[in-house]
């Protein structure tokens, strides 16, 4: 009796069900990735903008000058 198994023949062996229920786990996996990579590159596009605000902040310029610049934008946006 050979004990010879492989994942491939795991799956390929399983119940329809058990099948299925693999499949759910791997597209929910994938989901999860999905959102984590995409959470990563939007919070490193508002921690590259909070250091730019910084920046400008302590730069020694007008408040008021650097309020509206900032408002104005924001309407863009």
């Amino acid at each position: 009796m050979t004990a010879d198994l492989s994942l491939l023949e795991l799956i390929l062996n399983a119940s329809v069900l058990v099948q299925l229920v693999m499949l759910l786990l791997l597209v929910a996996s994938l989901m999860s990735w999905t959102m984590i990579f995409r959470k990563h590159s939007t919070l490193k596009y508002a921690r590259a903008a909070a250091e730019d605000f910084e920046e400008q902040f302590w730069s020694g310029q007008d408040l008021v000058s650097m309020f509206n610049r900032i408002n104005a934008h924001a309407y863009d946006a």
